[in-house]
């Protein structure tokens, strides 16, 4: 509750708010009621720096790596991810499968303890020894119990890595289900494993789901164009007399 009052007297005191997503402007807008003014209010996504993604192709190995990158901690559902990948195993003993988690946090030391060998952890990485991992996976996870907007789907999509994500608040209404990622439910071990093999069974639906990830960032996500939309954004705040017949936000743009 004292986050969300802090939030309404920040918007009520700002000349402008951004959020990064509809779907979440929709909730604060629930959440603040008459406290909230749709009008100084735009939606603008992150953007990333598309050239310094290069995809690869990434099987370099017999290996099978799968990859999810996160803070462990509330909020990131590693738990989730290692029973699927266990029951995968399992099913899939015949393939060389790896499991590569990148990050830290206070929940590691208690992972590491429940994860057979075939886990790798990392560690936190710079964002440059980030991507080159990233790069070698065959496949991407988010078990998340909810995001905003999230920077592991669109690296993820930039590098044209598959990926498969929870059915959650921030993810559903972001990925295109079949298209540009597959859905599993959230906190069901067994749904994530049916996703993973499906996509490790498939490699040519896998590769098009890939591509479709790419396309979705450099047409929405670019950070080139998420700067416009910014600059767009400061002209009508500096000089609103001159903006008078334009939206009210800058939904219209995307």
């Amino acid at each position: 509750r004292k986050d969300w009052v802090l939030s309404s007297i920040a918007h009520r005191l700002s000349d402008h708010t951004v959020y990064l997503t509809e779907a979440y402007r929709r909730t604060v807008q629930n959440a603040a009621g008459n406290f909230h003014h749709s009008e100084k209010t735009s939606v603008i996504p992150n953007g990333l720096k598309i050239e310094f993604y290069k995809p690869t192709h990434r099987r370099q190995s017999e290996e099978i790596v799968i990859g999810m990158q996160g803070r462990m901690d509330d909020g990131k559902d590693f738990k989730t991810l290692l029973k699927a990948f266990s029951q995968l195993s399992d099913i899939l003993s015949d393939h060389q499968l790896v499991l590569e988690l990148i990050g830290d946090g206070p929940d590691r030391a208690e992972l590491e303890q429940q994860s057979p060998a075939n886990v790798r952890f990392t560690g936190f990485l710079s964002h440059s020894e980030l991507i080159e991992h990233m790069k070698r996976w065959d496949f991407a996870v988010l078990s998340t119990d909810g995001e905003t907007l999230s920077m592991a789907v669109l690296e993820a999509w930039a590098l044209a890595v598959p990926l498969i994500a929870s059915d959650v608040p921030g993810i559903e209404d972001l990925i295109v289900y079949e298209k540009d990622g597959l859905l599993f439910d959230a906190k069901s071990p067994s749904s994530l494993c049916s996703m993973l093999r499906r996509l490790v069974e498939n490699e040519s639906a896998a590769r098009v789901i890939g591509g479709a990830g790419r396309a979705r960032v450099e047409k929405e996500f670019d950070r080139k164009r998420i700067w416009q939309l910014y600059q767009q954004l400061i002209r009508r705040l500096l000089h609103p007399a001159a903006h008078l017949s334009e939206p009210a936000n800058l939904d219209s743009l995307h």
